[in-house]
């Protein structure tokens, strides 16, 4: 039954009718305890309340005696069927052992709840950290072309002045942007952002800096001063090469001023050198660049 194997069959379940006579008998239990088991439940508990809990067909679990004083645990409940009772009786020691070996598995159990709490943790932790991430990854770049904005270019660029490192610094503006926007749309004047921001991903390299700082103007640091003008003229020419569909024969071109680190100490200071040399690319024509040259020079 049931409960046999929990407390390594020292209980037994059995079956009486409402008087305690035994409806069920286990010769092989009665061979091997060497029992002789007796035919009425009431010669073994002779309590009144198990008498008419019976009789009233009441279910219980009680401690009990026997005739001899050995002590028992007897649960009951009715069948419902003939007014027989389904019972089950196990020595209180036995008992007592059995619930140590519930502790055991109860503890195996509360560390394994304890070890998926702790795994829901971690991973909570985990996706708290990777989400925060990626909000300042967010917060780090312009939302149209996903290069760096303004004040992380800033920021960059200033940390690489603060080490004294030699570059090439560089102000961009597209030329006729807002005449494609008049004509074309101001989609098609994103698009061409876009496309832009692409092409100067992929041509510099990945320990330059390269930004928008805003509208059609664009700031990049050129790590290595050495090939900065080759790398500009070669951007020059890919920027005339490149095809958007919507343009048709309308060609794209970029105005571009230079100043070289660490002649301008800081951001601004490089940053208003380069727009001096932008604003001279402009007047002599645009679609190309010019160095800016102290007074000096």
């Amino acid at each position: 039954m049931l409960f046999d194997d929990l407390f390594e069959e020292q209980g037994k379940s059995f079956i009486v009718d409402q008087d305690g006579n035994l409806i069920t008998k286990d010769k092989q239990y009665e061979k091997k305890h060497k029992l002789n088991i007796v035919d009425n439940l009431f010669n073994v508990c002779n309590q009144k309340k198990i008498k008419t809990d019976f009789k009233k067909q009441k279910s219980d679990l009680i401690l009990t005696q026997t005739k001899k004083k050995e002590s028992l645990y007897l649960a009951y409940s009715p069948l419902k069927i003939n007014d027989w009772m389904v019972g089950y009786i196990v020595p209180v020691h036995a008992a007592q052992e059995s619930y140590t070996f519930i502790i055991h598995y109860e503890t195996l159990l509360a560390t394994f709840l304890g070890l998926i709490v702790l795994s829901l943790i971690v991973y909570l932790a985990h996706s708290s950290s990777r989400e925060n991430k990626y909000l300042i990854h967010l917060s780090e770049i312009d939302p149209l072309t996903s290069i760096f904005n303004k004040e992380t270019t800033q920021k960059l660029i200033d940390q690489k002045l603060n080490n004294k490192e030699h570059c090439c610094f560089l102000i961009l503006d597209v030329d006729a942007l807002k005449s494609v926007n008049d004509n074309y749309g101001h989609a098609i004047g994103d698009k061409v952002l876009e496309n832009l921001d692409l092409l100067f991903k992929n041509h510099f390299r990945q320990s330059d800096i390269v930004g928008r700082i805003g509208g059609d103007e664009f700031i990049i640091l050129i790590q290595d001063e050495n090939i900065a003008e080759s790398r500009i003229q070669s951007l020059l020419q890919k920027v005339n090469e490149l095809k958007i569909e919507e343009l048709k024969d309308f060609k794209l071109s970029i105005s571009i001023g230079i100043a070289f680190a660490p002649n301008g100490t800081t951001f601004m200071e490089l940053y208003r050198h380069a727009d001096q040399a932008l604003y001279q690319t402009k007047r002599t024509g645009k679609n190309n660049y010019k160095i800016y040259k102290n007074d000096e020079n």
